[in-house]
């Protein structure tokens, strides 16, 4: 079982499902489990061989202060809408586009700029996390994963239904 002490050693994941539902995967499967997480970025569940495979870049601003509730959007296989209602932080890819992470190696990348803009969002005050993706399969489920239990005690998924944000689940 995925939740319990002494689970799977390794596991490889090659998740096809709502963002939402991929998030919650990660969540459950957590950092501590070491996994491979696969994307579709043609037409196999394999990543792409091609050395010319461009090198995605992410950028983000994180206030020194924020409020403790904040909305993330995150737009890397497109532009999210921006939500109504609260502060808003985006994510974002530099270039956004479905096939962005096409290799193990971008999708290490696009974990550790993740993780850096949490680690911002926690620092300058934020524990209440509501996120807004437009992020590929890959991607949706190492966002669950860096989504540590002790550090934000609130986070919601949304769901782009248009021509409106719907709340999809509460991953803690």
């Amino acid at each position: 079982m995925l939740t319990t002490r002494g689970g799977a050693a390794h596991l490889t994941i090659a998740g096809f499902a709502p963002i939402p539902m991929l998030m919650k995967l990660g969540a459950l499967v957590g950092d501590k489990t070491p996994a491979a997480i696969l994307d579709l970025p043609g037409e196999k569940w394999l990543w792409d061989a091609r050395d010319a495979c461009p090198e995605p870049q992410y950028t983000y601003d994180v206030p020194t202060t924020l409020p403790r509730e904040v909305s993330v959007v995150v737009s890397l296989s497109g532009r999210a809408q921006y939500p109504v209602g609260r502060t808003v932080v985006e994510f974002t890819a530099v270039v956004p586009g479905r096939g962005i992470i096409r290799k193990e190696a971008h999708l290490q990348q696009f974990r550790m700029s993740f993780n850096a803009c949490l680690q911002r969002l926690f620092a300058a005050g934020v524990r209440v996390l509501h996120i807004h993706p437009a992020t590929p399969l890959s991607a949706s489920i190492e966002i669950g994963r860096l989504l540590l239990p002790k550090t934000f005690e609130e986070v919601h998924v949304w769901e782009w239904q248009a021509p409106a944000w719907r709340q999809a689940l509460r991953l803690k």
